[in-house]
């Protein structure tokens, strides 16, 4: 099995959070066909709830999110310890979510639509990060 797939044996873990639901399940479905495994939210509410992993893997996230916006989610997130690696996306890119975006700085800030080749490159890189 690659290497970056695993960390100490277990599968790497991606969490997505994506308030479309066919952007989340397009993610969901090529993040899992490449191996790792996928924790997927369509609200970060919903991923406060859950049990996310603290390592050995990354997120990937959608900036404009109802409720709370991705940078406001990746503070909640830092707060409570959580330091997984981050992947931005939007499809609309502009100085401020830029400037926002760099708050956290993102592994990667994709752009929709982006490539499946973008997207795996970004969660490999992250991963390597995770060490």
């Amino acid at each position: 099995m690659n290497l970056s797939l695993t960390k100490h044996g277990l599968k790497c873990t991606v969490v997505i959070v994506e308030d479309d639901a066919s952007v989340l399940r397009s993610i969901g479905r090529l993040v899992k066909a490449a191996g790792y495994e996928v924790l997927s939210f369509q609200s970060p509410i919903e991923a406060l709830e859950a049990d996310l992993p603290v390592s050995g893997g990354c997120m990937v996230l959608d900036v404009h999110l109802p409720v709370m916006n991705a940078i406001e989610f990746w503070r909640v997130m830092r707060g409570e310890g959580n330091k997984l690696p981050v992947i931005m996306m939007t499809g609309h890119l502009d100085d401020g979510t830029t400037a926002a975006a760099k708050e956290a700085e993102p592994v990667a800030l994709l752009i929709k639509p982006f490539t499946k080749s973008e997207l795996l490159q970004a969660i490999s890189r992250a991963l390597t990060l995770n060490d």
